[in-house]
């Protein structure tokens, strides 16, 4: 590995031409930790994905997403851009230190976005969906438990305008999950719960009651280098447990989680949209050797930097614009 000073001029000069992240780049708490992968890390990334092939795990979107068993109807989706996320709440029952999320724990039910937009009221909300005519519809946050009653209201009334057309899932870390809630968000018409589990400790306690109210339950969470002996165990956990699949995405450096990652140790891979912390992408090839070995029958997937920057965004950025009100 290569770690970029700030006597680099040239290479961040070609960087920042590159990425578009010339201001990103300028900042003191992020120069330090940047750095690139040497030819032999990246042939021993090639020797891996080469052996995880042999091991049945497949490639899709331009080998940018790796998927073991079935690859989930909702990253079908994304990969279309067909799919709003709703944040109705911006505060939260964790403060984890990768969230990319700017949280406020005032104002936690007084309003919601869809994407960046901000909606007046929840009629409004609906409108924005019709116009947009996405397959897929998330509650994310902050924690939108949080936001109980709105999510409810907001699953009730996407069912009365698009019946079954859209399948609306949410995003929790499980602090909030009990029988009452989850009986509650059934009857409304929820499809789908994903859990991040790194948020909570690694507790499957939630996972485990979900399943008892929902067909399709899954853990979707970033991949923490460290966690690695932990996430192995909670793989074997989970593959005892009724939920569909994982979703492991490459741990993401937003300006809101720099400061915080950069405290932990990490060095920051630079792309073109975003960065990633230096040992993710490693940590995600390794889950998926170690769940194809142990045959554990668990549906994996990986959501990476390089899919959502080739597949996810340009997709999205297309699927709004045909959309846009």
């Amino acid at each position: 590995m290569k770690t970029i000073g700030a006597g680099d001029s040239n290479i961040i000069k070609s960087i920042s031409r590159r990425t578009g992240l010339g201001n990103f780049l300028n900042q003191k708490y992020l120069l330090s930790n940047i750095t690139v992968r040497d030819k032999g890390a990246l042939n021993d990334i090639k020797t891996m994905v080469g052996r995880l092939a042999a091991m049945g795990v497949k490639a899709a979107y331009g080998r940018t997403k790796l998927y073991l068993g079935k690859l989930p109807q909702a990253c079908r989706f994304c990969a279309m851009g067909r799919w709003a996320c709703i944040f109705p709440v911006t505060s939260c029952t964790r403060r984890c230190f990768f969230c990319p999320t700017e949280l406020n724990d005032r104002h936690r039910d007084r309003f919601a976005y869809v994407w960046k937009d901000r909606m007046k009221n929840e009629k409004g909300l609906i409108d924005h969906l019709s116009a947009l005519k996405p397959a897929t519809v998330s509650f994310s946050g902050g924690e939108p438990l949080l936001a109980l009653k709105r999510v409810l209201r907001i699953t009730r009334a996407i069912r009365k305008r698009f019946g079954k057309a859209v399948r609306v899932y949410l995003y929790t870390n499980g602090d909030l999950v009990n029988e009452g809630n989850l009986k509650k968000l059934k009857e409304a018409g929820l499809d789908e719960m994903r859990f991040n589990l790194a948020a909570n400790g690694y507790n499957i306690k939630p996972v485990k009651l979900a399943v008892r109210y929902f067909e399709d339950v899954y853990v979707e969470m970033p991949a923490v280098p460290e966690d690695e002996p932990r996430v192995r165990r909670l793989l074997l956990k989970l593959s005892r447990v009724a939920v569909k699949g994982v979703n492991l995405h490459e741990l993401n450096v937003h300006a809101e989680n720099a400061g915080r990652l950069k405290a932990r140790g990490y060095e920051f891979l630079l792309g073109r949209q975003a960065s990633a912390v230096l040992g993710s992408f490693e940590m995600i090839l390794g889950l998926f050797e170690f769940a194809a070995g142990k045959n554990l029958g668990l549906n994996l997937t990986s959501c990476t930097n390089e899919y959502k920057e080739k597949v996810m965004v340009p997709m999205t950025r297309s699927f709004l614009s045909e959309n846009a009100l």
